[in-house]
């Protein structure tokens, strides 16, 4: 379980990454009340040369597991950076015993296809998003993020010590997948990026060609754009054919290292659509029990350890990232309030819909999130 997997604190991380009060306004209980959630033991280490419990055959010398594994993005990506890590010090630590080779989207199944490539044992492990499996599970696009919901940290602790985890597998149950670690947080979205046309109203929104996905793409639908998917290393293209208007696509600091500030005139900000997003660790569950539970400790260790750490470096990257987009000459502004409105109140008809349509384990996922916020917000808003 992810409880018991060793972290640095939260304070450490605070002080080491955000320097000079660039954080003021994040609150440091909060951090310590993530330490709390999480629980800290011993951090797990292999000797590359230590012996096999019971005087065995010294690790070296053990059968060597390779792991293909796929990310759903693309290697410009920042999360790529970090799933690029897990996968060095996974092999790392485990002194060789279990080799993990990273690959970006497309390069062994389609990008953001990798669940259903998980399921084939087409590949062991994966990062990739709940949104894509709204095929299979309605509720995909919930647990991926829920607009007007918690923040990355609220959502963090949700999932370690409010059930979240536990809903997320019971969703997968009937698939040969499961999660692993705890997933890559991200910080909140940039709400949307325009090619061409300032959206200051709800009016602007009706008859754009959006790139958007998850639940955000059916909210948009509802206010009148049109929307188009294209996998997030094709939105430059999609933008210079055309093919959209305007997008929806990551963090600050992602959208930079995408180089979409040559694809966008304008940079809308604001969490009103995308208050956080969750990333998942999946590994198939037969590649998963093949594992010593050493290496199972191992891998589960690393993965959850860079996603805590990742999070304060993301606050401090998408504080310079914008400031990039407005060195270039992007017009950067906050959501207009007309439209932060008109998304919760489709949010919350859209959300009553599906709770009343799809019942089970989607009101469950929606209920739990919604009373964790709640408990959330009177205590540390």
């Amino acid at each position: 379980m992810i409880a018991t997997v060793a972290l640095r604190t939260w304070g450490q991380i605070l002080d080491r990454d955000i320097e000079g009060g660039s954080m003021t306004r994040v609150k440091l209980p909060i951090l310590l009340a993530s330490v709390l959630a999480v629980g800290l033991l011993a951090v797990v280490a292999c000797a590359p040369e230590a012996t096999a419990p019971g005087g065995g055959t010294p690790a070296s010398q053990q059968e060597v597991i390779t792991w293909n594994a796929q990310y759903y993005g693309d290697a410009s990506e920042d999360p790529y950076r970090v799933f690029e890590k897990v996968c060095a010090e996974v092999t790392s630590a485990s002194g060789g015993r279990l080799v993990m080779k990273p690959f970006v989207g497309g390069a062994i199944c389609p990008a953001t296809e990798e669940f259903d490539a998980l399921a084939a044992g087409v590949i062991p492990f994966a990062n990739t998003d709940f949104m894509y499996t709204k095929d299979k599970f309605p509720s995909g696009g919930l647990l991926s993020y829920r607009i007007g919901g918690m923040g990355p940290l609220a959502k963090m602790n949700w999932y370690i010590d409010g059930g979240g985890e536990e809903l997320a597998n019971r969703l997968i149950q009937d698939y040969p997948v499961q999660t692993v670690g705890l997933p890559i947080v991200k910080t909140a979205e940039l709400f949307l990026s325009s090619a061409s046309k300032r959206i200051s109203s709800v009016a602007d929104i009706a008859g754009l060609k959006i790139r958007a996905a998850g639940d955000g793409a059916e909210i948009l639908q509802a206010l009148g754009a049109s929307i188009v998917f294209v996998p997030a290393g094709e939105i430059y293209e999609a933008t210079q054919r055309g093919v959209v208007d305007a997008y929806e696509c990551s963090n600050p600091t992602t959208d930079w290292l995408l180089g979409l500030q040559e694809a966008a005139k304008y940079v809308i900000v604001g969490d009103s659509r995308q208050p956080s997003e969750f990333s998942p660790y999946f590994v198939n569950t037969d590649a998963w029990e093949e594992l010593s539970p050493d290496l199972q400790t191992i891998l589960s260790s690393v993965i959850t350890t860079n996603t805590v750490e990742y999070f304060p470096q993301q606050i401090r990257s998408d504080i310079e990232a914008l400031e990039n987009f407005r060195q270039y000459g992007c017009e950067v502004y906050r959501t207009p309030e007309d439209i932060v409105n008109a998304m919760q109140e489709a949010s919350s008809v859209f959300y009553g819909q599906k709770s009343a349509q799809y019942g089970g384990i989607y009101t469950e996922i929606l209920q739990s999130m919604v009373a964790y916020q709640q408990n959330w917000d009177s205590f540390w808003a």
